[in-house]
């Protein structure tokens, strides 16, 4: 399981199967050299011939090979394709293989190394024959001629072939002797000439082409006598113009009826009107007459008029219900009815003549019905004419098919006439060629020597031999990639296993272990994940336990259990009891799919921590061990990564820094790995490494340490004084770790492994805020000493290039990142980040030491740059 994520991680895939590449290249380079030399050498002849125009040349009837406009070119095959099956046809090469077998059967090579060849050869082929009638017998391979076996391998060495567009065949033959393959091609060119001629050796065609000529003249002699009845039949001399010229009559005759039609539907239209119109006019008229008023209607409204003047004097009287004006009313109202009754004027005389309108429209009316039968008179011999017309448009269409029929036949054979009659010259120049034994196939080039061998090219194979072994290298790392489960690094372990990776461990190599910074900084950061304040109230029962044996549960156990020692801790690493208040006991329960006392002593413990080997323990073993765990004590704790190595030497690492940076490489004080998987722990310079750095000036005299009494004393009194930095939500432990409160620099010369008992001393620079000094420097990470000045307040900044680790040593140093506010003691240390913009502070009155730790690809002072560039550094 390897996270590829930049070029480093390559190098680290590259280093870590690096037999495989290395035995990948080497068996690539081996195959090819060997090959180059051993592998079977092959010969190549080649020969030339030319396809002549002929009347053997061309896969279609001769008749049509004149007719370009009637034949499309997709449909015209290459005669030269026939003539190249008939090269590599089955009798050519079965006579070529037997030729082959009666000119070998007394062959004598020259030269010993020949001779040593053709023996070798031979006994092989003996061997071959001895095996095959073995597996004859017994059924399972076919039985099969000398002759059929060569006959195949000849086939399949022989290659013939052309241009497009080209009338020259191309032969080539390969086999391990160049004299033998010139002979092949020889007798191969030989024996296709000899079949082609005897297979091509037939009766002129001059008799046939003269017998078709005749026997097409016949031909269309009948079949102008029966298109000539035909067209007498149908009284024209060409079907298309009768047919044409009756459709003309045809629709002439059909539009002069449709006009008449329609005048006879408007004339009945005009008869229907004209009788409804003469039903309405009178027979006669009145042409004079003397009309007068009713002098009884006068005489009545006279009387009216005197009676509604003597019912207005009543009424100025009498009420309107009065009797006398009841009696008037009633008078008035039949006066009125009278009057009603009576017409205003009388006619005294008249005259009457007969109407004119009517008489007209009688008149109009029996034009109307004479013109109408005269039209319908009219449309009837239309009618006629039409059903004559299309009765013979009827029969005139059913003889054109074989009118038309006739005529296409008659097409054809006159052109079959005329194509006979040319090809009947060129049958009898054939026939002279016949006889003279003259070919079309012309040899332009014969079969070539040539001593050069075309395989294998063993210059070319050996110039290739590196590049593919390369790539095969190459492939296979990228199969072990794809096919390896082991475990490298912490990564991704806590995304696959779903439990907090506690720390990873570097490889120490044999015995006896030389203790590096990085370990320290890892056992260190094991240390942190203990809970301090449980050990000092209830104590602790750590149980490490492994799925295999052999993944260093003891190894982590003595050194965890030494730094615990160191710490002031009591530690116990076996008994019955439990764990007293400020006692730490170590259980070692290796092997736990192989072991039962293990569960025993995983019953007992309050915290489990898996140890897994890296490059050793694979996915499956680890899911296996962590289902087995959380089945039985339903939790696991934590991971531990053992054996931990970064596969790339410190020389490539080296060289790419130096490629980078185009400077030559600074000495590195001690080189010091760090463990990429663990963004956030930084490297803790060692005791033996440090005090070998160069010392041009002297230092200072670092802060005093506390008595050994007083170390063992300090983690149960100041833990709370010593706790880890608070972190805000949007970080994790990776970027603020707390470091120890007794990872102090110390003075004693005295002091345990795990402590570091002196800074040493380095380059020194001075600055208006203070001073550094360098303590150790690598490619990828270097140490710094830092000394801020009381009250000096760096502007805010970011690194491109780098982060760093910052780990106090004394004073009080505030940081604050991302507008959150860190305020640093004595143990305590914080992460910043690549370009992430931070604020250096020394709000004390002393000065603020601390350890820098710097990890990136550029190291050096310039990758500074300023967020606010109105502000200087000493602020």
């Amino acid at each position: 399981m390897l996270d590829i994520r930049s070029f480093r991680d390559l190098l680290r895939l590259f280093f870590i199967f690096r037999r495989e590449f290395q035995l990948a290249v080497i068996a690539t380079v081996v195959v090819a050299v060997l090959g180059a030399f051993l592998l079977p050498t092959k010969y190549e002849s080649t020969a030339r011939m030319l396809v002549k125009p002929g009347r053997y040349s061309t896969t279609m009837p001769i008749e049509a090979t004149n007719r370009a406009a009637l034949i499309a070119p997709s449909t015209q095959r290459d005669p030269i394709v026939d003539e190249e099956k008939l090269l590599t046809g089955r009798p050519i090469v079965h006579l070529v293989a037997e030729r082959y077998l009666q000119q070998m059967a007394n062959y004598q090579p020259q030269g010993f190394w020949k001779t040593v060849k053709f023996h070798v050869g031979s006994v092989i082929n003996s061997a071959i024959e001895v095996l095959r009638s073995g597996l004859q017998l017994l059924g399972l391979v076919e039985e099969q001629s000398p002759v059929e076996r060569l006959a195949k391998k000849l086939e399949k060495n022989f290659v013939v072939g052309h241009e497009p567009g080209s009338a020259v065949m191309e032969v080539s033959f390969t086999w391990n002797d160049p004299y033998i393959a010139q002979q092949v091609v020889k007798t191969w060119i030989d024996a296709y000439l000899d079949e082609r001629t005897r297979a091509l050796g037939r009766d002129s065609l001059y008799s046939f082409y003269e017998a078709e000529r005749d026997k097409v003249g016949d031909q269309i002699d009948g079949l102008k006598h029966a298109l000539r009845e035909r067209l007498q039949k149908v009284n024209a001399i060409s079907v298309q113009e009768r047919l044409e010229n009756l459709t003309n009559q045809i629709n002439r005759l059909a539009d002069a009826r449709a006009e008449k039609v329609n005048e006879q539907a408007g004339i009945a239209t005009f008869l229907v009107d004209a009788r409804q119109q003469l039903k309405r006019q009178p027979g006669e008229l009145v042409t004079a007459r003397e009309i007068s008023l009713n002098p009884t209607q006068l005489d009545m409204r006279r009387r009216l008029n005197a009676l509604e003047e003597q019912r207005s004097n009543l009424l100025r009287t009498f009420m309107p219900d009065a009797p006398p004006v009841r009696e008037v009313e009633q008078s008035i109202k039949q006066i009125q009815e009278l009057i009603a009754k009576e017409a205003e004027r009388i006619e005294r005389s008249q005259n009457l003549s007969p109407n004119s309108v009517a008489t007209s429209l009688r008149q109009q009316i029996v034009d109307a019905e004479l013109r109408e039968r005269q039209l319908a008179g009219q449309v009837r011999d239309y009618d006629r004419q039409l059903k004559a017309l299309r009765d013979e448009r009827l029969k005139v269409m059913g003889d054109e098919p074989e009118i038309n029929r006739l005529l296409l036949e008659l097409d054809n054979a006159e052109k079959s006439f005329v194509l006979y009659g040319e090809n009947l010259e060129k049958a009898r120049i054939d026939q002279a060629l016949d006889q003279s034994q003259i070919s079309n196939i012309a040899l332009l080039e014969e079969a070539t020597l040539n001593p050069s061998r075309v395989f294998p090219k063993s210059l070319i194979i050996l110039a290739l031999a590196l590049p593919l072994g390369l790539a095969v290298g190459l492939l296979t790392l990228y199969l072990c990639f794809l096919l390896d489960q082991r475990i490298h690094d912490g990564a991704r372990l806590e995304e696959v296993f779903k439990v907090p990776l506690w720390t990873t461990l570097q490889d120490l190599g044999p015995r006896p272990w030389k203790v590096v910074s990085a370990f320290t900084a890892s056992i260190y950061r094991l240390y942190s994940q203990l809970p301090l304040e449980r050990i000092e109230r209830d104590g602790l029962t750590l149980a490490l336990t492994s799925a295999r044996p052999g993944e260093g549960v003891r190894f982590v156990s003595e050194h965890l259990g030494q730094l615990l020692s160191e710490r002031g801790h009591r530690v116990r690493f076996s008994g019955d009891e439990p764990a007293r208040p400020g006692e730490i006991l170590l259980l070692n329960a290796s092997s736990l799919l192989s072991n039962q006392e293990a569960f025993l002593a995983l019953r007992r413990a309050d915290l489990i921590a898996l140890v897994i080997e890296a490059n050793t323990s694979t996915i499956p073993v680890v899911q296996n061990a962590l289902s087995v765990l959380n089945t039985a004590f339903g939790k696991i704790d934590g991971i531990i990564l053992n054996k931990r190595r970064f596969e790339v030497p410190t020389r490539v690492l080296n060289w790419l820094a130096d490629g980078r940076s185009g400077e030559a490489p600074q000495p590195a004080v001690a080189a010091v790995q760090h463990s990429p998987d663990e963004p956030g722990i930084a490297a803790v310079p060692a005791v033996a490494t440090l005090s070998e750095a160069p010392a041009p000036a002297p230092a200072p005299a670092p802060a005093p340490a506390p008595a050994p009494a007083q170390a063992a004393a300090a983690p149960a009194a100041s833990t709370a004084l010593r706790s880890p930095v608070i972190m805000p939500a949007a970080q994790t432990q990776a970027d603020v770790v707390a470091v120890p409160p007794l990872l102090t620099v110390q003075a004693t010369p005295a002091a345990p492994s795990y402590m570091p008992a002196a800074v040493g001393t380095g380059v020194r620079h001075s600055y208006e805020w203070g001073d550094s000094r360098l303590i150790e420097q690598t490619p990828l990470h270097s140490v710094l000493q830092v000394e801020l000045k009381p009250g000096v307040v760096i502007a805010p900044h970011f690194h491109a290039h780098r982060s760093k680790h910052l780990m106090m040593l004394s004073g009080i140093l505030q940081v604050e990142i991302a507008g959150q506010l860190y305020r640093l003691r004595e143990g305590d240390s914080v992460e910043v980040a690549i370009e992430q913009v931070h604020v250096l502070s020394n709000p004390g009155v002393s000065p603020a030491r601390f350890f820098e730790v710097r990890l990136g690809e550029y190291l050096e002072e310039d990758d500074v740059v300023f967020a606010q560039h109105n502000q200087s550094m000493a602020e």
